[in-house]
């Protein structure tokens, strides 16, 4: 159904319900069976049950195909602003015409613009247990709790506030980034773009446990088990801590900051394309952010068979073109054409698994555990973990330069996943072809050499 019949379908399905009683009360709203409705002195203005599945699929159709709103606007605000335009043509109903969706369509964009407003989010981390240089990620930048006042931070209103609640949550850094969004929309927008920035630490830095913002999961700072012997008396068993990089010095991370600058930065224009709401966010950037964000999921999940389907929905999203190949077939191209080895080499000297091994038992470990023919608590999985935690930073790292490569050399060319995925293709042909024949291309192939400048 198209968005002039799913408009009209819903207006007729709209009615106005007088009341019956003075004040009207969420109990009387709820009597009349009206959703979205408008309220007056004399009655209540809204749609039927039926009306409102047809709202409902309107402004998800139209929330789905611009991608300002779906980065920018929650879907429930984004709704009920629909709602709200739509009823503004009820007293034209009967006589509805195609102009009307482009007038909504008009009170939706300046609905977008009139609440979308840039907004700066100060997000508590936990990194270090000391205080380093701050440093960025794209448009995050990371500043210890010592380094607030020199970077222009006042605490002097809350500064006790402040300093208890880091202190209580071992967060002795602050993620600063500014988004913009409707209002509903801005809290979540900095909180994934800081968890995008702390995925790419995690490439240069894959800590155990590693770092993360204390406003999503409650992690302590450390745990301790305790067993009962047979008369009863309780016994200190393992201690672990939980704060992330509690052993490296100052010194050495930033050193490893500075190490990895162009990394940082390669992955940090993911994440300033995903920030960029009032752009069309390319499709190339939108898989990266998606697949680093299921890769830092996978670092904080405490079970391996949980994780590894985690790891295996990264490697999908950087594969989540329009062909329709399935998840082997995909991945085994990933592999090809982003690292450049052949699917019959081995992970590694200890591993017994070649690459195209790799790909099967990963694709095979999520769809046994998430099917259920798999436990995911016992496992079962010949791929370990930490093979599959190395393959997907690969691979993230290495697509991250190739995309500031493919930029360069195609700047007025289709961004899109596909378009893409074919550029890697002729590339690493061309370098293939090169090889063989023992003659140099007539530039170095840009999957050769990115891959290894992402760490690959």
């Amino acid at each position: 159904m198209n968005e002039f019949d799913l408009l009209k379908n819903a207006l007729s399905e709209a009615k106005y319900v007088p009341h019956e009683h003075l004040p009207v009360g969420p109990e009387e709203l709820h009597a009349t069976g009206l959703a979205f409705a408008r309220v007056d002195e004399v009655g209540s203005l809204g749609f039927t049950p039926a009306g409102r599945t047809c709202i409902h699929r309107l402004a998800s159709v139209l929330h789905e195909r611009d991608e300002r709103f779906r980065r920018g606007a929650s879907l429930a605000a984004f709704r009920e602003k629909v709602a709200s335009a739509a009823l503004d043509y009820y007293d034209q109903r009967a006589n509805l015409a195609h102009a009307d969706v482009a007038g909504l369509k008009n009170k939706l964009e300046q609905w977008f613009q009139g609440h979308t407003k840039a907004e700066t989010h100060l997000v508590p981390c936990a990194l270090l247990p000391q205080d380093a240089r701050s440093f960025d990620v794209g448009p995050v930048r990371f500043i210890s709790a010592g380094q607030l006042e020199a970077e222009g931070i006042k605490t002097a209103a809350f500064g006790d506030w402040l300093s208890n609640f880091a202190n209580s949550r071992n967060a002795r850094w602050f993620a600063r980034v500014e988004v913009r969004g409707e209002d509903a929309r801005r809290r979540e927008l900095a909180n994934a773009a800081v968890d995008l920035a702390l995925a790419s630490l995690h490439l240069v830095l894959p800590l155990d446990p590693p770092m993360h913002r204390v406003s999503n999961r409650a992690v302590p700072d450390w745990v301790m088990s305790f067993t009962l012997d047979d008369s009863g008396e309780v016994w200190p068993g393992q201690t672990t801590s939980n704060t992330p990089a509690d052993a490296l010095s100052s010194e050495y991370f930033d050193q490893a900051i500075d190490a990895n600058a162009t990394l940082l930065k390669s992955c940090g224009a993911r994440i300033q394309a995903f920030l960029s709401v009032d752009e069309a966010l390319d499709g190339m950037s939108h898989a990266w952010c998606d697949a680093a964000y299921w890769y830092f999921e996978a670092a904080s999940d405490e079970l391996d068979t949980a994780a590894l389907a985690k790891l295996e929905a990264c490697l999908e999203n950087l594969t989540s073109s329009t062909k329709g190949h399935k998840s082997n077939s995909r991945l085994r191209g990933l592999v090809q054409r982003v690292l450049g080895v052949p699917l019959t080499r081995p992970l590694s000297n200890n591993a017994p698994l070649t690459y195209g091994g790799f790909v099967e038992e990963l694709v095979e470990a999520r769809s046994r555990v998430l099917h259920g023919t798999a436990s995911t608590l016992t496992g079962g999985a010949k791929l370990t973990r930490a093979e599959a935690t190395k393959e997907a930073a690969r691979l993230l790292k290495a697509t991250s330069c190739l995309m500031d490569r493919y930029r360069e050399v195609c700047p007025a060319s289709d961004l899109s996943l596909d378009a893409f995925q074919d550029w890697t293709h002729r590339e690493r042909e061309k370098a293939r072809a090169a090889a063989q024949q023992n003659t140099p291309p007539h530039e170095p192939a840009p999957g050769e050499t990115l891959a290894n400048d992402g760490g690959a």
